[in-house]
C-alpha cells in the first residue's frame, strides 16, 4: 500500500511535464479510498518540477 511521503518511481513517460520512466517522486497526498495520489517531482538540486495527480 502506498502512503504519504513514500518514494515512487514512474513506470511510463509523461512527456508534457518532461518526466521519463524511472524518474523518482514523493507522495504528498493520498486520496481517500482510491488508488489516486498527489506526487511531487523535483530536480537534483531540490527545485519542484510538477506536482501531479496520478493513478
Amino acid at each position: 500500500m502506498i502512503k504519504e511521503l513514500d518514494t515512487v518511481v514512474l513506470t511510463r513517460d509523461i512527456k508534457e511535464y518532461g518526466l521519463t520512466k524511472g524518474d523518482i517522486g514523493a507522495v504528498v497526498h493520498c486520496y481517500k479510498d482510491s488508488d489516486v495520489y498527489g506526487v511531487e517531482f523535483t530536480t537534483a538540486d531540490g527545485k519542484t518540477i510538477p506536482v501531479l495527480t496520478l493513478f
